[in-house]
């Protein structure tokens, strides 16, 4: 569970590296546990501790640069800690409650990129294509529908305002937390991947066809008003989109008309 990224990058910052064990108030460990790992590492760069059945604990390792005999660097990670903790409790109690689907008209206000739109337009289409997409690989078409127009909703929620790498991982606990089944809530989340050449890609049929629709959406739009990569710059990381869409299709040995989806991807548009 150790982050290397992470440890590497501590080890370039720390001169004289003391171990110091910190904890946190157990009530808080009933928030997803993304939210936590991502506040002690991201934001304060000290690394979770996991039990032996690779849960999360309330306990975290902080790497400080000199010695705490008289423990204030450890009360002070405590107390940094918990204030964060606290906000992002109270952005989770918040926002879960927020229909996801009432959330869609407010995407409106998030602009997807200047000449294509906003997220709204966005789902919109990936309503659209889903209708299409379905019916290639045989799945149920309400579904991949529902999946396909709430899969953006959680980027109206504080949560995803406060931790932005969390995006599409919130929704998926938003929509299990209001009764969407969990194929549907899965695609929210899985509907990213892969996010890079060692990620995994979507398994799930939900999941398969709501990430395949979004790359789609975004190689035809970017493509459309001429914002291809050059050989030294990819800045909508359209390569990355490109073979993500490619590996799902063949690493899941699909079956279906891209030149199909992709025309009629450039038609909605």
């Amino acid at each position: 569970h150790l982050n290397q990224k992470l440890l590497e990058e501590v080890v370039n910052i720390v001169e004289d590296p003391n171990l110091l064990l910190v904890n946190f108030n157990k009530d808080y460990l009933k928030i997803p546990q993304e939210i936590i790992i991502s506040t002690l590492e991201k934001n304060q760069r000290y690394f979770p501790i996991f039990d032996s059945r690779d849960r999360l604990t309330n306990y975290f390792f902080v790497i400080a640069n000199k010695k705490d005999e008289k423990k204030l660097i450890t009360v002070g990670n405590k107390r940094v800690v918990e204030a964060r903790l606290a906000d992002a409790k109270f952005f989770w109690d918040k926002d879960r409650s927020k229909n996801l689907i009432k959330q869609i008209g407010n995407l409106k206000s998030i602009t997807f990129y200047e000449k294509l739109g906003t997220i709204y337009d966005k789902t919109q289409r990936l309503r659209q294509l889903a209708g299409l997409l379905s019916d290639d690989l045989n799945i149920n078409k309400e579904k991949v529908q529902i999946a396909a127009s709430i899969s953006k909703s959680d980027l109206c929620s504080d949560l995803v305002g406060e931790y932005p790498e969390l995006q599409g991982v919130m929704g998926k606990y938003f929509a299990l937390e209001q009764g969407f089944e969990p194929d549907v809530s899965l695609a929210i989340s899985e509907h990213y991947l892969p996010i890079g050449i060692n990620s995994i890609v979507p398994k799930k049929p939900i999941s398969m066809a709501v990430s395949i629709i979004d790359k789609i959406d975004i190689l035809v739009g970017f493509f459309g008003i001429d914002e291809k990569p050059t050989s030294s710059k990819d800045p909508f990381a359209l390569r990355r989109n490109a073979i993500g869409l490619l590996r799902i299709i063949i690493e899941n040995k699909l079956s279906l008309q891209l030149k199909e989806l992709i025309n009629y991807s450039s038609k909605i548009y």
